[in-house]
């Protein structure tokens, strides 16, 4: 594998400038968007039914989560960490694949048993708390949560928000980075990252190898396949995103999002089918960590600053 330790943020103009992710973290049943979240689902665990029968004294709480790979060690620490200094919570976590995550949390609620707390990168807040799969956490506000809101960032306060009512947690922000492969740019001709997006898709060019008509290194590639990923992660690259209207995208409505389609759209001469089948190969199109920038198959690759897996 190459060296890919560095990591720059990546801005429409320059590197400097920063796109920022939303996770939330949500009680009972979960929900959202470029990040994770925090929600009360309608209804107990069956596990933490049991658990109170059996113990009133230990409330057992079921943890879903989305992460996977090198990232489910850490996950295993922190469960482990808050069970021994909370004795009356048992947490038990569940990694559950991107892929069908959120079909597995919808099953769950229909059949009467979702887990307690569930983190999702999807944006189905909306669509969760419409159907009243989630709770709202306003009545929770109590005590000393009662100025919880106060202490959020405004935006990332407004991202669990669902007509006036809190349904998650924004659980953490992030930056939108840009992590480059050392040796593959040196073997193109590449003394140093790009600083611009022009500068970027220059470079990605030099470093695209077929052999036999096969893909056998991506440059970079920003379609992915995760539902509106390319619309999330580079429309406040380009200061877009003013062409969503009531669910719906209207691109044509602004010339920011033009730019960014018209961007976008430079990439679509290289193989979708190739690099998504690149990328499934080593596992990433199942929900897992590893990719074909982690196993030094690709230049440069957009991604969250938390990728433990590329230190």
């Amino acid at each position: 594998m190459g060296e890919v330790r560095s990591a720059a943020p990546i801005g429409r103009d320059g590197l400097g400038a920063r796109r920022h992710r939303r996770r939330y973290l949500g009680s009972g049943a979960l929900a959202l968007a470029a990040g994770a979240m925090l929600m009360t689902v309608t209804g107990l665990s069956s596990a933490a039914v049991a658990s109170s029968t059996r113990k009133a004294s230990v409330t057992n709480v079921v943890w879903w989560n989305m992460w996977s790979g090198a990232t489910v060690p850490i996950t295993d620490k922190m469960v482990a960490a808050f069970n021994a200094t909370h004795p009356t919570i048992h947490v038990t976590q569940l990694n559950v694949p991107v892929a069908d995550g959120d079909a597995k949390f919808l099953s769950s609620v229909a059949a009467g048993d979702p887990p307690d707390v569930f983190t999702d990168w999807n944006p189905v807040l909306g669509g969760y708390a419409q159907d009243g799969a989630i709770q709202s956490m306003n009545k929770f506000l109590t005590g000393k949560y009662a100025g919880l809101k106060k202490w959020l960032y405004p935006a990332a306060l407004e991202g669990g928000v669902y007509k006036s009512e809190l349904m998650a947690l924004p659980m953490s922000m992030n930056s939108l980075a840009l992590y480059y492969n050392k040796n593959i740019l040196k073997a193109a001709g590449i003394s140093s990252p790009p600083k611009t997006l022009a500068q970027l898709t220059a470079d990605s060019a030099k470093t695209w190898k077929f052999s036999g008509g096969r893909l056998d290194q991506i440059g970079f590639y920003p379609l992915t396949s995760a539902v509106d990923a390319p619309f999330q992660q580079w429309t406040s690259v380009f200061g877009a995103g003013t062409g969503f209207v009531n669910g719906k995208y209207n691109l044509a409505g602004d010339p920011r999002d033009v730019a960014m389609v018209k961007w976008l759209a430079t990439y679509d001469k290289y193989p979708y089918s190739d690099v998504e089948g690149l990328n499934a190969a080593f596992g990433t199109v199942n929900g897992g960590s590893t990719d074909a920038f982690s196993m030094g198959k690709q230049a440069f690759y957009g991604s969250s600053l938390d990728r433990v897996d590329f230190r």
